[in-house]
């Protein structure tokens, strides 16, 4: 095993698989009519302490998946989501295209002219 290598026990894995589903809990609160909460909101709603609350937008932050405005101090998502949401519509719709192409191809196929020998 390599010194680099970090090996976490199962408490600690515990621990950070908890992280993460906070982090998605986090996430999964901003909508349309609230597309900037504040930490204390957050807080608030994902029924956790602030100092939790900031470390997971801090560490959201760093990752672009939030975007912190200095002026009010409220979080918004960030970049990074809007390019996986862009990347997932992309995949969608060429994933549509190619279906309707498969679907399409038999019928262009029947309506070719026959050749007759």
């Amino acid at each position: 095993m390599m010194e680099s290598e970090v090996i976490f026990a199962p408490e600690d894995a515990e621990s950070h698989l908890s992280s993460v589903f906070n982090a998605m809990r986090l996430i999964k609160i901003f909508s349309d009519e609230r597309y900037e909460i504040g930490l204390s909101e957050l807080s608030r709603r994902l029924d956790l302490p602030k100092s939790s609350v900031h470390r997971l937008a801090t560490a959201l932050v760093e990752s672009n998946m939030l975007s912190h405005n200095e002026r009010n101090g409220k979080y918004r998502l960030g970049l990074l989501m809007f390019e996986l949401a862009s990347l997932m519509e992309r995949r969608q719709f060429a994933g549509a295209e190619n279906r309707h192409h498969q679907l399409a191809a038999p019928a262009r196929a029947s309506r070719q002219p026959q050749c007759m020998t």
